[in-house]
């Protein structure tokens, strides 16, 4: 068996690999980003993050705001262009009205029963990726601006070496 050392102490792992939830051309941008990370290939990597980004975001807008030539936009665009047209929030919504009810369905006598074991796991994984987006998702986005402010130093700048 040959290892490759990329200077990596750990290799990155999709916690979502295969979902069905997301397009099939999406997933497996994303699989080949993490696949191009844990082989050192970080460029690579990173452009097919960007891509998963903007096909993402080509999705999402589509039947709202994409027409035919909005194909070629670029990521920054299809940013401002969601930013516009897609209620992020809604799926937070949704999930707060089901949390209540669920949670009704558990803390009172209720004649059609209790709330499955299904209905329950699905809340907690939906409730999970909430709290990660409320709390994990900003100090995650600080970080990344951090390193990025961080490999723009000028040339010659040993300080932050």
């Amino acid at each position: 068996m040959l290892l490759l050392s990329t200077g990596v102490s750990e290799k990155y792992i999709m916690p979502h690999e295969g979902s069905s939830a997301i397009d099939e051309r999406i997933n497996k941008l994303l699989s080949e980003a993490v696949q191009s990370f844990n082989a050192g290939r970080y460029g690579e990597s990173s452009n097919q993050i960007r891509r998963a980004l903007e096909g993402s975001l080509k999705k999402s807008l589509h039947g709202k705001a994409l027409s035919d030539g909005d194909q070629q936009k670029t990521l920054h665009a299809l940013i401002n262009l969601a930013v516009q047209h897609v209620d992020f929030s809604d799926p937070l919504k949704k999930l707060a009205i089901l949390a209540k009810d669920i949670g009704n369905m558990g803390s009172h006598f209720n004649d059609d029963g209790d709330p499955s074991p299904e209905l329950v796991r699905e809340q907690i994984e939906a409730t999970k990726y909430i709290v990660s987006y409320l709390f994990e998702l900003p100090n995650s986005i600080s970080e990344m601006q951090a390193l990025i402010d961080d490999n723009k130093r000028p040339v010659g700048d040993l300080s932050k070496l």
